[in-house]
This record gives structure tokens, C-alpha cells and sequence, in this order.
């Protein structure tokens, strides 16, 4: 267990699990009792704050990079979401790396549309 969950009450790290999930583009306003639960399971698996928000920030960043005529996504309407996130953050440095680059910087813009150019000689 990491130190930040080990000197986060339950309550304390539920509480933030919550606000975090709450300010998660996407997500549901109103968070469930079973949100509330697996946010408990997640302390007491020792699940740390960051890879909770590392989790979701993963999640937002591969929402965000769809095609722009996808059509729209339904909000994220459980914490449960991230579930397998923390799973695949925990067997993948790489993927781990990416999300702390996202904590760092943001989450990705989409790309600007590339323009391209038009000539005379190809009308």
C-alpha cells in the first residue's frame, strides 16, 4: 500500500475519490451509493489517489480522441468505469507513464484539421 492511502481514512479517501470522479469531463453529476462503495473497496485494496486520478484521466484522454463525426458519448455514469483502468495502470509502466504525462499537462487537444492546399494544375 502506498503511504497516501494508508494515512487516508476511509472516509477522507472516499470523499476525494468522489470530488475527483465528480470533476471528470464526462461524468455523471451525481455520484451513486455503489460509487461511494467501490471507492471504499478501492482504499481498501490500497489503491492510490494518484492512480485513481491517473485512471480517470486516461479515461477522459481516450474519450476526447474519437472522430470528430462519432456520435456523441452517454456521460460516464459510474466510477465502476475506471475499474478496468486501474487494472491495466497497474500492469503497464508505459500506459502509467502516459497517464502521469496527462497529470502534468492537461488532457490532449484534439488535432487541428489538416488543410489541404489546392493548385490550379490539379482542377
Amino acid at each position: 500500500m502506498q503511504k497516501e492511502v494508508m494515512n487516508a481514512s476511509p472516509r477522507a479517501y472516499v470523499r476525494r475519490a468522489i470530488t475527483l470522479y465528480q470533476q471528470l469531463a464526462g461524468s455523471a453529476v451525481r455520484p451513486r451509493q455503489s460509487d461511494r462503495r467501490l471507492a471504499h473497496e478501492l482504499h481498501r485494496q490500497g489503491v492510490s489517489l494518484d492512480l485513481l486520478e491517473s485512471a480517470l484521466r486516461l479515461a477522459v484522454a481516450r474519450r476526447t480522441d474519437r472522430p470528430e463525426d462519432a456520435p456523441p458519448l452517454e456521460p460516464i455514469g459510474s466510477l465502476h468505469y475506471i475499474v478496468p483502468i486501474i487494472e491495466e495502470l497497474r500492469r503497464c509502466p508505459k500506459i502509467s507513464r502516459y497517464a502521469e504525462y496527462l497529470r502534468e499537462h492537461g488532457e490532449p487537444k484534439k488535432p487541428a484539421e489538416v488543410q489541404i492546399p489546392t493548385f490550379l494544375d490539379d482542377r
